[in-house]
């Protein structure tokens, strides 16, 4: 827990070990903190030098030997909170520099299951107002409890969605659930729309998901995102035109 916690303010899995046998130790040498960490010497050495370069330990000399003493607990969460008070101080300069890159588009790949999982959940968030969707019927073919724990996820947040899907007896089944799921479903003849890909449109973010591969390609770009959403308006309305005939 507590080398968790080091590692997410900067350390690695062994400065974080070090920097324990550190404050265990008080000042003393790289041996005696190697040893105590149950560490090469050899290793260790690289591993302080690093700690000392980040500000987590300073040196003193007894004699001609080198010492090491841990900063403390409490300065470096006294750090961490300048840090998040100078950042945010800057945040309106920094986020005019982000925005002036937003003319060109940020793509990104999502390559494992974990990875997809999380961006999926990240979908669901309290901005988050409807999800646009464009459907394959391979998406039914994920595990059950990811696909019923998006749409579950979804509808406990009041998130409504809209979706076009191919008309299979699978999507019938969830058609049923719209009114629980928050969600509208129109479906199309198979020989219409079977796409191989889903597609969301979710805040500035074109979501484009292989469930074949469990891989997601994302693009984020304000006008591109909103051309395409006004082209999934005009395709949705002639989507419920076809359905009803």
């Amino acid at each position: 827990m507590i080398t968790s916690l080091l590692q997410n303010i900067g350390m690695s899995d062994n400065e974080a070990r070090l920097y324990l046998a550190a404050i265990e130790e008080g000042v003393a040498s790289a041996q005696t903190i190697a040893r105590r960490a149950k560490m090469k010497r050899t290793t260790a050495y690289s591993v302080l030098t690093a700690l000392v370069q980040k500000g987590f330990m300073h040196t003193t000399k007894a004699g001609s030997k080198t010492r090491y003493a841990a900063l403390a607990p409490r300065q470096i969460a006294e750090r961490i909170q300048e840090y998040h008070q100078e950042f945010v101080a800057q945040l309106p300069s920094l986020e005019a520099i982000y925005n002036k890159r937003q003319t060109k588009p940020k793509v990104t790949f999502f390559e494992t299951p974990e990875s997809v999982q999380r961006l999926f959940h990240g979908m669901l968030t309290r901005d988050t107002a409807h999800i646009l969707s464009l459907h394959s019927e391979r998406f039914l073919s994920l595990p059950l409890d990811f696909i019923n724990g998006f749409f579950r996820e979804k509808a406990k947040r009041g998130i409504h969605s809209r979706r076009v899907t191919p008309k299979t007896s699978r999507w019938m089944y969830h058609q049923s659930r719209d009114k629980a799921e928050l969600a509208e479903t129109v479906m199309l003849p198979t020989d219409l729309f079977h796409p191989g890909v889903d597609i969301f449109f979710s805040q500035q973010k074109l979501i484009f998901f292989f469930a074949d591969d469990m891989m997601a390609l994302v693009i984020e770009h304000e006008a591109l995102s909103t051309a395409l959403r006004q082209v999934y308006e005009l395709a949705w309305h002639q989507a419920k035109a076809i359905a009803r005939d």
